[in-house]
């Protein structure tokens, strides 16, 4: 049985080995999700994911036709910036879309695993990409109506 110095230890060790993991996780999401996003929504959008460097990624979206509901039928272009700073403690994942708020996702470890948190829970790699990308994919931009 161990301690909880122990404990305390392990946690530090997974955050400091296992952080860029989590990191690599969320990006293969946003990828994933972007794929399928281009396969069951083709004609609403159109969706790049660029690397910027090992620490940032965009995605660029475009919606070609405004869905319905929309105040304007023009092309709406939308700019979702996803950050890696794992210099601070702890590491993060910084999201903004547009110009709006950030959103910041916290990469904390336990004794097993490292792992993304979004208001203190436990978030799948999956529930990170939705958290970033369904409201810039499905609903209008604030202040376009």
């Amino acid at each position: 049985m161990s301690d909880w110095v122990e404990r305390r230890a392990l946690r530090q060790q997974n955050l400091s080995a296992h952080a860029a993991d989590a990191w690599q996780d969320a990006i293969v999401a946003i990828e994933n999700s972007c794929a399928s996003f281009r396969k069951y929504y083709p004609t609403r959008a159109q969706v790049v994911v660029k690397p910027q460097n090992g620490h940032r990624l965009l995605a660029s979206i475009t919606l070609e036709n405004a869905p319905p509901g929309y105040s304007s039928p023009n092309k709406i272009k939308r700019l979702v910036s996803i950050s890696f700073a794992d210099a601070e403690a702890p590491p993060s994942i910084t999201v903004t879309v547009d110009s709006g708020p950030a959103k910041t996702f916290q990469i904390e470890a336990d004794e097993e695993h490292c792992y993304i948190s979004f208001e203190k829970k436990e978030v799948s790699p999956d529930e990170f990409s939705r958290l970033t990308l369904e409201d810039p994919l499905f609903k209008e931009p604030q202040g376009k109506r």
